[in-house]
C-alpha cells in the first residue's frame, strides 16, 4: 500500500479583535479537473528529492500557493488518513508569521475567514471534525480518518485532543 506524508498549514492572524485564517481554494482545471474545489489550508506532499523535512514541504507549498515565505510555525496535529489504496500521514501546522503579501495565482484563490464563521459546507468532509477547534483554541491533536470510497467512515474515525505538544 502506498504511503504518503503531507504538510498541511493554516496562516492565522488577529484582525479587529478576531482570529482569522487564510484558506486556499484550487481553481477547477489544472490538477483538479474533476474534483469539486474546496477551501482548505495550504498542503503539499513531502518530496524526498526536494525536501529535507516536512517543514520544507510546508514552506514550498506556502510559497507556491500563496506567495509567502513562512517565518514562524508550529506543528499542532497529526492525522493518519486511510484510503483504499494509500495511507496519508498529514502533519498539521499553524503558521503565525510570514513574509510577503498573499498573492492569488492561476491555480489558487485565497481568502481570509473569521475562525468563528468558517465555510464548512465548502470545505472537506472531515474538516468539521477538527479544523474549527484546532483554530479557535490552537489545541494539539492526533487522529485517524478512515475513508470508504469518497466518504469518511465516521464509526472508524477519531480525533484526540492533547494536553501537550504533538510528538
Amino acid at each position: 500500500m502506498l504511503q504518503v506524508k503531507t504538510a498541511h498549514g493554516f496562516l492565522v492572524r488577529e484582525k479587529d479583535g478576531k482570529t482569522q485564517v487564510c484558506l486556499a481554494q484550487h481553481r477547477a482545471g489544472n490538477d483538479h479537473p474533476q474534483r469539486e474545489v474546496k477551501w482548505n489550508g495550504v498542503s503539499g506532499k513531502f518530496d524526498p528529492d526536494n525536501d529535507k523535512t516536512l517543514a520544507d514541504a510546508l514552506a514550498r507549498q506556502a510559497y507556491e500557493e500563496l506567495g509567502v515565505q513562512i517565518a514562524d510555525y508550529e506543528e499542532v496535529g497529526k492525522i493518519r488518513i486511510k484510503e483504499e489504496r494509500r495511507i496519508v500521514d498529514r502533519h498539521v501546522y499553524i503558521i503565525r508569521d510570514w513574509d510577503g503579501e498573499l498573492e492569488e495565482n492561476q491555480e489558487v484563490a485565497a481568502n481570509w475567514f473569521d475562525v468563528d464563521s468558517l465555510p464548512l459546507d465548502e470545505m472537506l468532509e472531515d474538516d468539521e471534525l477538527w479544523v474549527p477547534d484546532m483554530l479557535r483554541y490552537q489545541r494539539h491533536f492526533m487522529g485517524e480518518l478512515v475513508f470508504s470510497g469518497d466518504s469518511v467512515d465516521w464509526s472508524e474515525s477519531w480525533i484526540d485532543w492533547l494536553e501537550e505538544d504533538v510528538e
